[in-house]
């Protein structure tokens, strides 16, 4: 039986008063690749953020491996995120005065790595997103392709059980949106890590072993 890694339980959230998320209940196991589909504004960027503690729910509880992030401090919380999950985000988010090797080592140097060590594996990481011989360039030196295969590398650095990635093709074109998704599930593969990744595109389906679909703050089973 696979084990549990990720479970949501009544989740609710409001903003001014309009409810964005009404009782959801989630739950991933390690391995998955699952997907969750929504229209624009139908909750799927907020219950990620819930999932991964970047944000408190109103009312709900979030656990990874058994353990109730909802209660936790910000400093624990923090502190799990380092050792559990990855996040992608449509817009790549990297630092453009560090190269691209660099922006790969921070959260591991964050993390407490040594320099050196977080060098290495950065190193490998890159190699296995094929950018190979672009360690050095700087952000404004790579393609938009490249630059979402830094953010994978960045999110896979301290080897997280749980990726997050919220619409993580949703600036790239045909062609680089499916090298993304292929890379993703190859490390899904590869390393056992749980993808949750929130898409609007249904070409993907074939990828996923599950799917959701949030509509009217509640979620539905595929």
């Amino acid at each position: 039986m696979k084990n549990l890694i990720l479970e949501a339980i009544n989740i609710h959230k409001s903003f001014d008063k309009t409810y964005v998320l009404k009782g959801i209940y989630l739950k991933l196991f390690k391995g998955d690749f699952a997907l969750i589909y929504g229209v624009s504004g139908s909750g799927k960027s907020t219950l990620l953020h819930i999932l991964g503690g970047l944000e408190p729910p109103d009312k709900g509880k979030v656990f990874i491996e058994g353990e109730d992030i909802t209660s936790l401090d910000e400093d624990k919380k923090a502190a799990l995120r380092r050792e559990y999950i990855g996040f992608i985000f449509q817009f790549h988010y990297l630092i453009e005065e560090l190269t691209v090797i660099e922006n790969v080592m921070l959260p591991a140097i964050i993390r407490g790595l040594k320099e050196d060590i977080a060098y290495m594996e950065a190193k490998k990481i890159l190699e296995e997103v094929n950018l190979l011989g672009k360690f050095f360039n700087y952000p404004n030196q790579l393609s938009g392709g490249e630059k979402q295969r830094v953010a994978v590398a960045r999110a896979l650095i301290n080897r997280p059980k749980i990726i997050l990635a919220d619409e993580p093709t949703g600036q790239l074109d045909s062609k680089n949106a499916w090298n993304i998704f292929n890379l993703l599930k190859v490390f899904n593969r590869k390393y056992s890590i749980t993808f949750l990744i929130a898409t609007h595109d249904e070409k993907f389906k074939n990828f996923s072993n599950k799917i959701f679909y949030i509509k009217d703050g509640v979620i539905s089973y595929v």
